[in-house]
């Protein structure tokens, strides 16, 4: 018994597609730098609430405890690349 042309070639398109996907299947995307103008920088002990968070947007910086108020209960803006208090 012979397999007729069409299911061949159906079953050849089949598997070529198969293999195109098997092959350009990449798991993880390649690591873009983030450029934006805003970053969050905290350091101490969560645990303990003794951690101190600096929010950063252009030459702007707030310090602020993120356990008491968050961002909104800042109390210390300054321009970081001067270190001059803005009130």
């Amino acid at each position: 018994m012979k397999p007729d042309h069409y299911t061949k070639a159906v079953l050849t398109a089949i598997a070529i597609f198969l293999g195109v996907i098997a092959f350009d299947f990449r798991p993880f995307n390649p690591a873009q730098a983030y450029g934006g103008s805003e970053h969050i920088s905290c350091f101490g002990r969560i645990h303990d609430n003794e951690n101190l968070c600096w929010f950063f947007k252009g030459d702007t910086a707030k310090a602020f405890i993120p356990s008491v108020g968050g961002l909104n209960g800042s109390r210390v803006r300054l321009n970081w690349k001067t270190g001059e208090v803005i009130k």
